[in-house]
């Protein structure tokens, strides 16, 4: 094959994989003499003639990993259409509010990652957050994270003064008082902006420090550990265990690893060898590896066995709050603790025959030392437990945030007239110092109220404590459900908006609060799913278009193709639609 056809061969080759030509370098070094040939032999199109060295080195990206995409693409014109409908919803957000989500990761070629969610309400005042960007950044300083996450806001038409929350993954680049990016953010975009570390994140550094901080609560998660490996390196093993957790009726499960990054992972290893404690004692007893006798040994220990139903206590209520504040419905609610108490169960189910512990029929290596030492251990790490949550969750920052709750109006069926008249007064005496109009000499006087209810996050303060009172006695008269709190004000939203407009704006802030970050996680999975191995020469463009249509792409069917047609079409002149015509 002559060399011009094998460079148009080439061509469409990477025409067909979506890779612009020109920058591959293996194309990029043909010369001008071999393209007119090619042209000239009919082996290229006008549209797909390779390009002469000196246009591509002109041309080229400084970064020479990324693939400039090909023009027109009509995955471009679907992104496109998409973009456009997010962007609409962004810009008629109800009472103009949203808050920006955000978190930094690596892509498979390492390249530093930044992706941003925003929550905001769709017409019926319920709230959704939607995806908006995946971009890479060079450097991964406060300004330039500020500066990228600006010039998106404005790229898609957002008035940045209007952000009033911002939530991330608690790292000092995000969350510094002097010059993280919510500071620069509050500084030069929205002073009354709020910051939130993601919850979930900030319950999982609470519990694994707290781990950390007991010797003997790290020997225990090593312990987990090896018996995670010790299964997973044999299918004999894994078959053997199986086969007594089906006689001894427990569930089938396989024994999990505990991830350092998501200590949370731990609960799940923990719930495993806590459900399957009995076939584990039973196939350690039998099997004849000496490291099993090593974990018969451990598992029959006292200690053990008590801090396993201690560690199911904790972290079963730490894990319940955090999977509770990570799912897409979450409002401003609190958890109710479980009455069930694994250590409580323990006491019931430990029997003494002939002078011997016994837990499901196996004997426990117990004595006056070793319930001494796990009372030790249990009262140590729930103290470090308590300490770290009291530290991460400080009474003074989670008082503005908390006060949002008052809105829900749960406990109003339960109050006398009295009670009713104060009550929640002083959470929105706490939402009025912070969102209370400041513009003017008198925030509570009621000539300034035009301008207040066009100030970004401005509230009258006297009107809102009339109106306050007014809708407590409304939900009370009316019945409404208020075991939803986004459900609640969106029956107010709709029938009374103009009697509450100074609460609306609260509870639009409110609804759109980011509690946590765990959008960002799925949209980082969404990442790694199109850029792999196989695809590590994928460009930063290209992959935010994918992740676009991957995340907030409709069904095929509701999908509206004749726009993005239509689009397709404006972008260049196509020769099949010339024959049409």
């Amino acid at each position: 094959m002559a060399a011009p056809e094998r460079a148009a061969k080439r061509q469409r080759t990477l025409l067909s994989f979506g890779v612009c030509p020109k920058s591959h370098p293996r194309v990029a070094v043909s010369t001008e003499q071999g393209c007119s040939e090619a042209a000239a032999t009919g082996g290229l199109t006008d549209s797909t003639q390779v390009q002469p060295a000196s246009s591509t080195t002109s041309t080229a990206s400084a970064d020479a990993a990324d693939l400039t995409p090909v023009q027109h693409d009509p995955k471009d014109s679907i992104a496109h259409v998409i973009k456009t409908e997010l962007h609409k919803a962004v810009c008629n957000s109800i009472t103009y509010r949203y808050s920006l989500i955000t978190d930094e990761s690596t892509d498979i070629t390492v390249s530093k990652k930044l992706v941003i969610y925003c929550r905001l309400l769709n017409s019926a005042f319920l709230p959704e957050t939607h995806f908006l960007s995946n971009i890479k950044v060079e450097d991964g300083t406060a300004a330039v994270i500020t500066q990228e996450l600006i010039k998106v806001l404005e790229g898609i038409g957002a008035q940045p003064s209007r952000l009033t929350g911002f939530g991330s993954y608690g790292a000092s680049v995000m969350t510094g008082r002097k010059s993280g990016v919510a500071a620069r953010l509050k500084s030069s975009v929205n002073e009354k902006l709020i910051s939130i570390h993601c919850l979930a994140h900030k319950l999982a550094l609470c519990s694994s420090q707290a781990a950390k901080q007991v010797e003997y609560i790290n020997n225990y998660q090593e312990t987990i550990t090896g018996i995670f490996y010790f299964f997973k390196r044999s299918a004999v093993r894994v078959s053997k265990i199986e086969k007594i957790q089906l006689l001894l009726d427990e569930p089938s499960l396989r024994y999990k690893e505990v991830h350092a990054v998501h200590w949370l992972s731990f609960y799940k290893a923990l719930e495993t060898v806590y459900r399957t404690w009995d076939s584990l004692v039973t196939f350690f007893g039998q099997d004849k590896d000496p490291k099993s006798k090593g974990f018969a040994k451990k598992l029959t220990e006292y200690e053990f066995v008590a801090t396993t139903h201690l560690m199911m206590d904790a972290m079963a209520a730490v894990t319940e709050v955090s999977l509770y504040s990570d799912c897409r419905g979450y409002s401003q609610t609190s958890v109710q603790p479980s009455e069930h108490t694994y250590l409580g169960s323990l006491q019931k189910e430990l029997q003494e025959k002939d002078g011997r512990v016994l837990y499901k029929g196996h004997a426990l290596t117990a004595g006056s030392q070793k319930l001494k030492h796990f009372a030790n251990v249990k009262k140590q790490f729930l103290e470090v437990l308590v300490d770290n949550i009291c530290a991460r969750f400080p009474q003074e920052s989670k008082d503005l945030v908390h006060a949002f709750s008052v809105l829900g109006m749960r406990p109003l069926s339960f109050l006398n007239s009295e009670e009713l008249s104060c009550w929640g007064n002083e959470q929105i005496d706490q939402l009025v110092d912070h969102y209370g109009c400041t513009k003017h000499d008198d925030p509570c006087c009621g000539d300034c109220e035009d301008q207040c209810n066009d100030d970004v996050n401005i509230v009258n303060a006297k009107n809102i404590r009339s109106e306050w009172n007014q809708i407590k006695q409304l939900v009370l008269s009316q019945q409404y459900p208020r075991d939803s709190f986004a459900k609640l004000w969106s029956i107010i939203y709709t029938y009374h908006r103009d009697m509450f407009p100074n609460l609306i704006k609260i509870a639009a802030i409110a609804l759109t609060l980011p509690v946590h970050s765990a959008d960002c996680e799925r949209g980082f999975s969404v990442q790694n799913n199109i850029k792999t191995y196989d695809r590590n020469r994928l460009g930063a463009e290209r992959l935010n278009t994918l992740a676009t249509i991957m995340v907030e792409g409709p069904d095929m069917e509701k999908f509206d193709f004749v726009s993005t047609l239509s689009f397709w079409k404006t972008q260049k002149s196509h020769r099949i639609f010339k024959k049409t015509d």
